[in-house]
């Protein structure tokens, strides 16, 4: 094979030679990849095989100059992902990724089709070389190429329905982030349908281990990630949370149950956006070439960027894309003070304030809850970020008896002592035996914070249609915590 560094100028040449260039890289498990406009290639990982590495070159300039990393496009490509994909951050960096990767390949293969099929040929090789057989989740990556590509590489037919979805939402002509949103939820449904796949092959593993032959166990396979696993799932009640621990061999904790249902119900946001008309916002810089209007060339940028102006080698012009404006900023933090009495209804309740919590969490939100009966059964003692630990200790200290919201807003008080304006949301069916007391001190909480009430009731009958100068949200079941809670949230949030 002829020098890479040849082989990649060559390359640039279909690109016009932007301002991009080659970096070599002794990594093993990054061994493709762009930063800051320079591809970093390991040239023990192009396997003597140039058109591979024609390919790998061509396939990141695209990443730099079609789909770039590092601008506010692929930042929203990672937050539609995190909305979809809670998994952890690293699974939603990988559906990021994956989505940049089949934009990227959808438009090479239109006139490249030899070139990106031997591409993907070289790299599925190599990985069963070094690794063995795929895995459901690169069987599901690779199954996609069989479509982009035509060459069918992967053939079970249990995962090739997903990969086709895939396909056919990359190859269309929406927004990047509208497509990271669509295959993220692709993903988590591929996921959560795997983890219960794997069930029935853990009686497999079951009737192995009464032969004396030893099988890793569904948990020792799920790799630490079997709780955050299960709260993607969808279960009918209680007793089938159970009854799916019980198939794992695990004691599953009870909070799951709820943050699995509040994961399927709403989320809220702390902003609004609509779409801005005609304005438009920059998303980063392409390369401007001769063919290209004059006075879009930015040779401000051009020179910052390389220091002298080569036109059709490395001058610039902007990149844009349709903005988004923002109608009103919202509360920064939330402040939740939780009814825990007797009178209410607990399963509402604690769906309620775990959607609150995985909105909070997906947003970067932080917040603070205090559970109340006739007295504060549980305080988080400030506004954070320690998500997990609030959702297991409400739910661990959850409690009945009576409702006195008087000592749960006294403790409210003292954690927004030194706090900046805050969301604070009273979550409670209102049957209070200290009524005129607590209307008092909600009123004093404003103008500094705003307030909001969610009412948990029990059907129209009860609804509660106001109170003073505070927004009342009704909440009279789980099916009532739909769009229409989000609506009305975020309008009060944004005025």
């Amino acid at each position: 094979m002829r020098d890479l560094k040849h082989v990649f100028e060559e390359t640039l040449g279909e690109f016009y030679y932007p301002h991009t260039r080659l970096e070599y890289t002794d990594e093993k498990d990054s061994c493709y990849y762009t930063k800051n406009r320079v591809v970093y290639v390991n040239p023990e990982r192009m396997f003597n095989d140039e058109t591979f590495a024609r390919h790998i070159f061509r396939h990141e300039t695209c990443h730099i100059w079609h789909n770039p990393v590092n601008t506010k496009g692929y930042r929203e490509m990672m937050l539609a992902a995190l909305q979809e994909v809670r998994l952890n951050e690293k699974m939603a960096y990988t559906v990021a990724n994956m989505t940049s990767d089949y934009i990227v390949d959808s438009l090479n293969i239109e006139r490249l089709n030899d070139q990106v099929a031997h591409g993907n040929k070289v790299l599925l090789e190599n990985y069963v070389k070094e690794k063995g057989p795929m895995d459901e989740f690169q069987k599901l990556h690779f199954g996609v190429y069989n479509f982009i590509t035509g060459v069918k590489k992967v053939k079970d037919k249990r995962i090739l329905p997903y990969s086709k979805k895939i396909y056919d939402i990359a190859s269309g002509n929406m927004p990047p982030e509208y497509k990271t949103r669509e295959i993220a939820k692709i993903v988590r449904n591929f996921i959560e349908d795997e983890l219960k796949q794997s069930l029935s092959s853990q009686a497999l593993a079951n009737s192995l281990a009464a032969a004396g032959v030893k099988a890793p166990s569904l948990k020792d396979q799920m790799d630490g990630k079997l709780e955050e696993a299960v709260s993607e799932m969808e279960f009918k009640d209680q007793s089938d949370f159970a009854g799916f621990g019980q198939a794992l061999g695990v004691e599953l904790k009870p909070y799951l149950f709820y943050r699995s249902m509040a994961r399927r119900k709403i989320q809220f946001s702390v902003k609004t956006l609509r779409p801005s008309g005609g304005r438009q916002e920059r998303t980063g810089y392409r390369p401007w070439t001769i063919e290209d209007d004059s006075d879009r060339l930015d040779v401000a940028a051009t020179l910052e960027d390389s220091g002298v102006l080569l036109p059709n080698v490395n001058t610039l012009q902007e990149q844009f894309r349709r903005g988004t404006e923002i109608i009103g900023e919202g509360i920064p933090q939330i402040l939740m003070v939780l009814d825990s009495s007797g009178s209410m209804p607990q399963e509402t309740a604690l769906v309620t304030i775990y959607s609150l919590i995985e909105s909070a969490r997906v947003n970067g939100i932080p917040v603070g809850i205090v559970v109340f009966s006739d007295d504060v059964v549980y305080s988080s003692k400030k506004i954070g970020y320690a998500y997990d630990a609030m959702e297991e200790d409400i739910h661990d200290t959850y409690a009945s008896g009576g409702t006195r919201m008087v000592p749960a807003l006294k403790e409210a008080e003292r954690i927004l002592a030194k706090e900046k304006q805050t969301l604070v949301m009273m979550i409670s069916d209102f049957q209070l035996g200290d009524p005129a007391d607590s209307k008092k001190m909600i009123d004093n909480l404003k103008p500094k914070h705003k307030t909001c009430i969610l009412h948990i009731a029990y059907g129209k009958e009860d609804m509660l249609k106001e109170y003073g100068n505070h927004k009342v949200i009704e909440v009279p079941d789980l099916g009532a915590l739909d769009s229409r809670v989000v609506e009305e949230y975020n309008t009060m949030v944004s005025t």
